[in-house]
């Protein structure tokens, strides 16, 4: 018994040594009386002060109290055990249990049984912390199970107060559910799926998304889900920390859609369509049933239906049952209310109100509740965005905090995409030429206008440079005149020659600007070759006839003036001019010095002028002329000057006048010189410009706001009606002339349609008509010249040489028919071995630049027979085309009957010779002869052989008379035809 009780102790103190937890016996006095060996690894107390020390003593300062009240608790009621923590140096945190065991006999002591929980302590006063720090942040932190991934997924276990003030959800209410239930129809379930994701491969996730408070309201909140780990290392709980976004959402939101606006006004589309895009954008963006855009019109009376989206189908009703209610007058209905009060409105109850006109067809769409938002530019309201939705539906993402400034800025970009439009329409349209040119002579923008006139597509002209299109002879003055306007910058008119890609010459007159952008010049030009053509025709003309000329002869030092010019100059039929006083009518300044500077260059550099210059009449009018004037050299020195004198007075002050009426207009529509106005799809007029006013007698004042039909009544079927009703229903551009016999003028018109209505451009061409007429006349008058003249007359092409027209006097006389002629050239109708001759005439004539060319050449007729001619020829302009007409007199029989008399000539000459040498020599001999013959002393030998001299002398002298006889022959050519009297010419010559 003994052995097993040491063995016991034995065991006893092992246990006691080796226990985590300490032992302590404490007398009635709280001294120590015993203590463990495990006590001092635990408290770090060594012998002499757990011996020494009462027990409440090495506790810290603060607990000290709390220890001393535990133990007079338990020294108080024998057999009560009470425990307390309390800090023992160094900061060891003791948990001790007191249990009062004095009147146990066996023990006799309070037994201290105490262990170290300072571990336990911190990981409290830590967990308090973070208790702490979740119940207060501003953060909702939300704690759920780690699983299941599946339905019905984790469970919440904890929520802090933040999230209950961010849901509108108590703990209570979500403490046992899953997070799903905060999701909704608006929740990315895209992002829903990554987060599912992270969530099963145990990865931390941050989420951004839509979820749904309490009430049904729709919030942004960003959450960050992180895993916790148990003691093991067991992912056992996930941990989210979540804040409300909404607010930064919902700038980064007006942030797009204002930057997505921009971008859509950016588009290169028609204001309508850039409407209907960006109410989609509206419609899907917030929570509405329906988008509408209305504008103010130009007369700013009423506001119309622009654009309109549907978010539902019911709103099909809406639309056809408010068919005709697409305008309203200012304060009329919604649109019209928000443009009077010019601050947003909004009305409910929509199906009942009386205000809004269009309530009967809200009943039909169960429209109940609308938004009226002004659009406002430069301070000017210029529509009206409307917005409707049904009662129970909420606008999403707070849209309507976007209605200020929304309205600002979608107005903005509209008023900038109708200026963009109308520039763009006048640019497309316009019949005359807009471009833009940089200071390196190459265009940067060219309208279709330029690309039809000068037969290239836009992109080649934008690729070449302006010296491949001007004139050669006027390029170094085209680069000047760019330098200088480049480097001065005023407005400047001018004309010149442009060549097109297929080589025709284009007089093109311009008026250059400065642009907006440095280096760059605003062109309109405006196609004058018809004018130039017929200004030309008249000047040579007007030369030919000296009509308006003047000479100025340096050699006699005498001043010359026509009829015309002294008109001009209102002085008398008999009036002498001279050299002072011809200078004297210019007017006194600029005017006087200019001519004159220009008289003595052209003496000295050979230099010819074109001015227009002010005159002081001998009547003291003045008047604008127009002089021109050209040096004439001989041997290096200028013996005369001579030229024109034109009354351009009416023209200049004219041009004048449009001038200073010019700087008061748009520089786009003004400035191209046409009459022009624009009317929407009803006919409603909405521009009219001066021109206009001025060419159809109607001041903006009637027209503008009016239906065009109501003020042109008397227009109604005309053609100008036909043409433009044709126009709206095609889509295409139209172009014709039409005559107004109210005011008795011929116009010009070409109509453009477009989307919103039809851009008209005409121009009065009265005028122009008058003088065609008058060509018509003249070209009539010359065609019965031509073609019953006897002589065969022809125009041919200096160029290639083909005939262009015969009369019927050249049909006849060379026996090809009028198609045989129009496929020939005039090298057809030479012999081979001539034509070398005739090309050297032309070239004479090129050189030597006369009017008239005069000359004798062998022409080839159908039938191969050759024909001598006398070809008169003149320069002349046919068709377009340099030419020259020609007039044959056939001089073959002429020729014949000269060269028949020289021939004879000939044979006279002979017989002259004859006469005066071979009839001498034997009648000589006769002669000699007959006195031996008669002679009686003559014996018969002699005689016979005298005889026989005088026999052959007889018959020598009648051989000789015979040949003088055939040479003298003279043939009758009285009643012969020219082929009788060629061939007895020709019989005449053999002989």
């Amino acid at each position: 018994m003994k052995q097993k009780r040491i063995i016991d102790d034995h065991l006893f103190r092992k246990l006691f040594e080796n226990n985590h937890s300490g032992i302590m016996l404490l007398d009635a006095s709280f001294q120590t009386i015993y203590h463990s060996p495990s006590a001092q690894h635990i408290n770090g107390w060594d012998v002499l002060e757990q011996s020494q020390t009462s027990i409440q003593e090495p506790a810290h300062f603060d607990d000290q109290l709390i220890v001393r009240n535990t133990l007079q608790n338990v020294l108080a009621v024998p057999g009560l055990s009470l425990t307390c923590c309390f800090r023992a140096k160094p900061e060891i945190w003791l948990e001790c249990t007191y249990t009062n065991m004095l009147v146990d006999p066996a023990v006799a002591a309070i037994v201290c049984n105490f262990r170290d929980v300072s571990k336990q302590k911190k990981e409290e006063d830590r967990l308090k912390l973070l208790e702490s720090v979740i119940t207060n942040t501003m953060d909702a932190v939300l704690i759920t199970e780690a699983g299941p991934f599946d339905e019905p997924g984790p469970r919440i276990l904890y929520v802090n107060e933040a999230f209950t003030k961010m849901t509108g959800y108590t703990a209570d209410e979500v403490i046992g559910k899953t997070p799903r239930m905060l999701q909704g129809p608006k929740t990315d379930m895209q992002e829903v799926k990554r987060l599912s994701e992270c969530m099963r491969r145990w990865e931390s996730c941050e989420v951004t998304l839509i979820n749904y408070k309490k009430n049904g309201e729709e919030f942004w909140i960003n959450f960050t889900l992180n895993l916790v780990a148990g003691e093991k290392g067991r992912f056992t709980h996930w941990i989210a920390i979540e804040r409300d976004v909404t607010q930064r959402k919902n700038e980064e939101m007006k942030k797009s859609l204002l930057s997505g606006i921009s971008l859509i006004f950016n588009e290169p589309l028609a204001l309508n369509l850039l409407l209907d895009k960006l109410l989609q954008r509206l419609v899907d963006y917030g929570n509405f049933t329906l988008a509408e855009v209305w504008l103010i019109g130009a007369d700013k009376n009423r506001i119309s239906l622009a654009a309109h989206i549907s978010g539902i189908p019911d709103m099909k009703q809406f639309y056809d049952a408010s068919e005709r209610l697409k305008s309203f007058a200012k304060g009329e209905s919604l649109p019209g209310a928000a443009w009077a009060v010019q601050n947003i409105l909004v009305w409910d109850h929509l199906d009942e109100r009386k205000e809004f006109i269009r309530r009967h067809a809200a009943r039909l769409a169960d429209l109940k509740k609308a938004y009226g938002i002004p659009l406002v530019s430069e301070n000017a309201v210029i529509g009206v965005l409307l917005l409707g939705m049904c009662d129970d539906e909420i606008p999403e993402n707070n849209l309507i905090a976007l209605f200020n400034s929304f309205g600002t800025h979608f107005g903005a970009e509209i008023r900038r995409k109708q200026l963009e439009q109308d520039l763009d329409q006048v640019f497309n349209f316009a019949p005359d030429i807009i471009a833009i040119l940089g200071a390196d002579r190459y265009f940067k923008k060219v309208n279709p206008a330029m690309s039809i006139l000068l037969e290239y597509t836009e992109e080649e002209l934008l690729a070449m440079p302006m010296n491949a299109l001007v004139h050669p002879d006027e390029l170094v003055e085209s680069k000047a005149r760019t330098q200088s306007f480049v480097k001065a910058g005023a407005t400047i008119y001018f004309e010149n020659r442009f060549i097109t890609k297929s080589g025709k010459i284009k007089w093109i007159s311009w008026t250059a600007t400065s642009g907006t952008e440095e280096g760059l010049i605003f062109c309109v030009g405006k196609d004058i070759t018809d004018k130039k053509n017929l200004e030309n025709l008249l000047n040579k003309v007007n030369g030919l006839a000296r009509i308006g000329g003047w000479e100025v002869d340096l050699v006699r030092e005498t001043l010359y003036w026509s009829t015309i010019t002294k008109e001009i100059h209102e002085v008398a039929g008999d009036f002498e001019p001279g050299l002072a006083t011809g200078l004297s009518f210019y007017k006194e300044g600029k005017d006087r010095s200019l001519i004159t500077r220009k008289v003595n260059k052209a003496i000295e550099k050979r230099t010819a002028f074109d001015l227009e210059l002010q005159i002081v009449t001998a009547k003291k009018n003045i008047k604008w002329v127009r002089v021109i004037g050209e040096p004439e050299f001989i041997d290096g020195k200028c013996v005369r000057i001579y030229g024109s004198f034109q009354d351009v007075d009416a023209r200049v002050k004219a041009e004048l006048n449009a001038k200073h009426a010019l700087k008061e207009r748009n520089i786009i529509l003004e400035s191209i010189g046409d009459a022009f106005f624009a009317v929407d799809k009803n006919w409603v007029v909405n521009y009219w410009n001066k021109m206009a006013e001025k060419a159809l007698r109607r001041t903006k004042k009637e027209v503008l706001g009016h239906d065009l039909w109501d003020i042109f009544a008397d227009a109604i079927n005309s053609d100008s009606y036909k043409k433009y009703h044709l126009a709206i229903e095609s889509g295409k551009p139209v172009h014709f002339e039409d005559y107004y016999q109210p005011l008795d003028k011929w116009y010009e018109i070409g109509a453009y349609p477009s989307a919103y209505g039809l851009s008209v451009y005409f121009k009065d061409i009265s005028e122009r008509k008058l003088s065609e007429a008058r060509l018509m006349e003249s070209e009539k008058r010359y065609s019965e010249l031509f073609q019953f003249s006897p002589l065969p007359k022809w125009v041919f092409d200096l160029d290639t040489l083909r005939f262009l027209d015969v009369n019927q006097a050249a049909i006849h006389h060379y026996g090809y028919s009028r198609k045989e002629f129009l496929s020939m050239t005039i090298k057809d109708i030479r012999p081979p071995g001539k034509i070398p001759e005739m090309e050297k005439a032309l070239i004479r004539d090129a050189k030597q630049k006369t009017v008239t060319f005069h000359d004798v050449f062998t022409h080839k007729k159908k039938d191969a027979n050759l024909i001598q001619v006398d070809a008169q020829s003149k320069h002349i302009q046919y068709k377009g085309k340099r030419a020259k007409i020609v007039a044959i007199n056939d001089i073959t029989e002429r020729l014949n009957y000269i060269q028949a008399i020289e021939e004879q000539n000939v044979k006279l000459k002979e017989i002259s010779w004859m006469q005066s040498h071979v009839i001498r020599a034997p009648l000589a001999r006769i002669m000699a002869l007959i006195p031996l013959a008669v002679d009686e002393q003559t014996n018969a030998v002699d005689r016979k052989q005298i005889l026989d001299y005088l026999q052959t002398s007889a018959t020598e002298l009648d051989e000789v008379i015979g040949d003088i006889t055939n040479k003298t022959a003279v043939a009758d050519y009285t009643g012969m035809t020219k082929n009788q009297k060629t061939a007895v010419l020709a019989q005449s010559s053999s002989k």
